[in-house]
């Protein structure tokens, strides 16, 4: 992924489309202030401390390294909280190690919204109800022009399930960590972020999403200099950065092996319709797409008997 990013980062240098009209615009996400909160106690250890060592350019957690933390007597960690992600299935080679890991661990907690494999190994799983069961927090990313989105519930959580938010602050008052959620709901949280730069829940129920004005140009004014943030100030097509720790400067082209005769190579990507399998039993979303499809070379389709529509 990082030579591939790197290679359409260069290409975009070499063609001078950065910033510029015709390439790739300034990003902008409104000024929303975070809901006031007592400062948070400083931990004993972090995940940088089993982290960069192996890895000095990460930023955020590695799910594998985590993992490997929790193996055995001597495990850095003693319990893990799972939240809304099947590892099983999305990282590649951990089926083995997480279950060696249930074996040692003190305790597992998965929160999820629907059964699946990861459930499978926990203590305590915590049912979270669907996105369209509850309030998240506002869509702020960047983006040409400014905006917010809110994500309100379309209807009440069904059976015992409950908002994140909820199970986030039920625990925390188990913990006598109360001071960090000093609202009964989280509602409270954006009606106050939103009445902080001129809107209100109120409004978003109704409009959904609020743009804001630009507060700096869209694309580099002409010959204003320039600084990016890298060593130098500059494009750098070789990266000293990654010199340094050990990886290749600049992208280095590795051909895929090639397939042997009767073997084929298998290629996904994303269906608009569902959100991964969380959404399959919507039964509106299922009217739109009940089945994963599947493009085949007629020619391979041919070789297979496969019936092609």
């Amino acid at each position: 992924m990082t030579p591939s990013a790197r290679a359409m980062a260069i290409l975009a240098g070499l063609l001078g489309i950065w910033g510029r009209k015709g390439g790739y615009y300034l990003p902008e996400a409104a000024l929303v202030p975070d809901y006031p909160l007592p400062e948070y106690p400083q931990p004993k250890t972090s995940w940088r401390d089993i982290t960069l060592h192996k890895y000095p350019l990460a930023g955020a957690p590695v799910t594998n390294v985590l993992i490997d933390n929790a193996l055995g007597a001597d495990a850095h960690y003693r319990a893990l909280m799972i939240y809304d992600t099947n590892l099983p299935m999305t990282m590649p080679g951990i089926r083995e190690k997480l279950q060696n890991a249930s074996q040692s661990l003190d305790l597992i907690v998965a929160v999820d919204v629907q059964p699946s494999e990861v459930t499978g190994y926990a203590d305590v799983v915590l049912p979270e109800c669907s996105y369209l069961e509850r309030y998240d927090g506002l869509r702020n990313d960047p983006e040409m022009e400014p905006c917010i989105a809110l994500r309100a519930p379309a209807l009440p959580p069904r059976g015992q399930s409950k908002p994140g938010w909820w199970i986030a602050k039920e625990i925390g008052k188990r913990l006598d960590l109360a001071d960090y959620f000093p609202w009964n709901d989280y509602a409270e949280v954006i009606d106050w972020q939103l009445k902080q730069i001129g809107s209100s829940l109120a409004e978003l129920k109704t409009t959904g999403i609020k743009f804001f004005p630009r507060s700096k140009p869209l694309y580099y004014e002409q010959d204003t200099p320039i600084t990016f943030n890298t060593p130098s100030g500059k494009i750098e097509l070789y990266s000293t950065i990654l010199e340094q720790a050990g990886f290749d400067p600049f992208p280095r082209f590795t051909p895929p092996p090639t397939a042997k005769p009767g073997f084929y190579r298998l290629s996904y990507g994303r269906a608009p319709q569902h959100s991964f399998s969380r959404t399959q039993n919507n039964p509106v979303l299922f009217q739109m797409m009940p089945e994963n499809l599947v493009w085949i070379y007629p020619d391979v389709a041919r070789q297979f008997t496969v019936r092609t529509h």
